[in-house]
């Protein structure tokens, strides 16, 4: 008997010996509900699952905004490499026959009115999305 007293002195805590007269679940300063209840349905493999179908969200998301992106600037013609100073400005009105053996003085020559004039009739097309061959052979 003696000897059980002794093994069970060192066997319970300093703490565990400070409560042992305690009321112990149904006293303590807790709310209703302090615990997390255990979930059967959750697991490890769920919450990665949850996070790969977040993140491939997320990825699928970037792509396609990127491929909207690159198709919108390659049709409005950013990627233009010679000749980016002229971008947005109207095509030049090429004279048909031109005689090089009679030089400039032969070519056809265009008022600054007309020229004006086929400038803001390219914007307004374009603005409408109407090709430019609908009008460039007015002028």
């Amino acid at each position: 008997q003696f000897l059980y007293f002794i093994g069970r002195m060192f066997r319970r805590s300093v703490i565990a010996r400070g409560y042992e007269n305690w009321p112990w679940p149904k006293a303590l300063p807790l709310k209703d509900k302090w615990f997390t209840p255990l979930k059967t349905t959750t697991s490890i493999a769920s919450d990665v699952r949850g996070v790969q179908n977040t993140w491939d969200t997320i990825v699928v998301i970037l792509l396609g905004f990127f491929t909207y992106r690159v198709y919108q600037l390659y049709n409005n013609g950013s990627y233009q490499t010679r000749l980016r100073h002229l971008n947005n400005t109207a095509p030049a009105i090429i004279a048909q026959d031109f005689d090089f053996e009679a030089g400039a003085s032969s070519a056809r020559q265009l008022s600054r009115e007309r020229l004006d004039e086929y400038r803001a009739e390219y914007q307004s097309a374009k603005a409408s999305a109407k090709p430019v061959e609908s009008f460039i052979f007015k002028y």
